[in-house]
């Protein structure tokens, strides 16, 4: 469909990717993010339209920790704003020849767009450390290993759907999840590395087969530190960090509905099952985090990238193009940090 959120989603520093907050303890964040990419649309390698997908969401994180080195986490995923609009496109007429649907030599069409929103499937995930510097610190170890299991479920409301008029946003399918994440603590730079599977499951629109893509995304970064003052503010301290990586996703084929993805459509296709094929993308990340407090951090980070040209349908030979175009993407994300120190130990 489009590109996979969770490319861009929990961008977090080395620290964070890692480190569990202590027992009985925990994080509630809030994080929004605009994403913006544009492509070309193309077949024979011929432009036919031009096409900007947009995305406005906002995720509600809670992690609580049951052992220093065992957490809960739960995010609620809310897609204020999920659009694709296209300009200069051409007509869909049906090919006698190739059999099939063309947007060559044809004439142009209105510009269009399809819009949705709503909230995602709920992200459950149980997040451990089997090897950790704070569980394991006596032994001088200087490498973290967080593993993460965790299950989205599934949404009534998606893009592929339309509701009393009004579409929805997000993935149909439900989804299991798996995060495996190394990162090593240095004084003047921690470098990490992180793979996570997303395997989503079938699912159907009416009578209609539906499948998102599922994705495997690899990431690695360094964590760059930049000032620390531990006495500031009586003690609470604060520090200031950059975050620079870079994320690459591999990402199968998908199952959706035929004249979502495209401007227009022969009538013979309309409303039947369409397959994208599987394709690739590249991301660079680059996050600044301000810790104001022991209990407060506030990050700013921002993205440049995009996928890989695709088929959109196997209907049509009209395919995606990248050439010349880079998506891009802002967010902010505001962390609260429970740190009782009555559960401080003595």
């Amino acid at each position: 469909m489009l590109i996979p959120f969770l490319l861009l989603s929990n961008a977090a520093s080395a620290a964070d990717i890692t480190t569990l907050p202590p027992q009985y303890r925990g994080d509630l964040s809030i994080a929004y993010r605009a994403l913006i990419v544009p492509d070309t649309l193309e077949q024979d390698e011929v432009p036919v339209g031009n096409r900007r997908s947009v995305n406005h969401g906002i995720e509600y994180t809670a992690l609580f920790s049951a052992t220093d080195y065992l957490a809960l986490q739960i995010s609620l995923p809310y897609t204020a704003q999920q659009n694709i609009r296209f300009s200069e496109s051409r007509a869909m007429v049906y090919d006698p020849i190739e059999e099939t649907g063309t947007m060559r030599n044809t004439g142009p069409i209105a510009d269009s767009r399809r819009s949705g929103s709503g909230l995602g499937g709920t992200r459950v995930r149980l997040v451990g450390t089997p090897f950790s510097e704070s569980v394991f610190a006596a032994r001088g170890d200087q490498v973290t290993w967080m593993l993460a299991i965790g299950l989205q479920f599934r949404d009534d409301s998606s893009f592929w759907t339309v509701t009393e008029g009004e579409r929805g946003a997000g993935p149909a399918s439900a989804a299991f999840e798996l995060d495996s994440t190394w990162s090593a603590d240095h004084p003047y730079a921690s470098p990490y590395l992180g793979v996570s599977w997303v395997r989503r499951s079938p699912n159907t629109e009416g009578t209609i087969p539906i499948k998102d893509p599922s994705d495997l995304v690899f990431v690695t970064g360094l964590e760059i530190p930049i000032f620390e003052d531990p006495e500031w503010a009586n003690g609470l301290g604060t520090d200031l960090t950059v975050d620079l990586s870079g994320r690459f996703g591999y990402h199968t084929y998908g199952d959706g509905i035929s004249g979502v993805l495209l401007p227009t459509i022969l009538p013979i296709s309309s409303g039947l099952a369409a397959t994208q094929s599987e394709t690739s993308s590249l991301w660079g990340h680059a996050e600044v985090r301000w810790r104001a407090a022991r209990y407060v951090d506030w990050a700013l980070n921002g993205s440049m990238g995009g996928m890989f040209g695709h088929r959109l349908e196997h209907h049509y030979p009209v395919r995606t193009a990248t050439e010349g175009k880079v998506g891009w993407s802002l967010g902010t994300t505001i962390t609260f940090r429970a740190r009782d120190p009555l559960f401080d130990a003595r």
